[in-house]
């Protein structure tokens, strides 16, 4: 198995339950049916920047709700 086909399995493995998980599933499967190096570096790319985003998107909410408990906990702690 070469690189890149272990790097598409592991993306695969991550966003499977992701919003986009069966749009990049799709794409994988056209990628491994077309063999251009080419292609493939393009598309690996942009596999990166969906990675990198829905990363980005889970720590944006995580920080909100720890934003979020905070300020609850400060209320709480006022009223009582």
């Amino acid at each position: 198995m070469t690189k890149l086909h272990h790097t598409f399995k592991k993306l695969e493995k991550s966003i499977t339950s992701t919003k986009w998980g069966k749009t990049v599933l799709a794409l994988i499967k056209l990628a491994e049916k077309e063999v251009n190096p080419a292609m493939l570096a393009k598309l690996n790319a942009k596999f990166v920047e969906v990675r990198d985003s829905i990363t980005a998107s889970m720590e944006d909410a995580t920080n909100a709700e720890a934003d979020s408990l905070a300020a609850y906990n400060n209320f709480m702690a006022v009223s009582a």
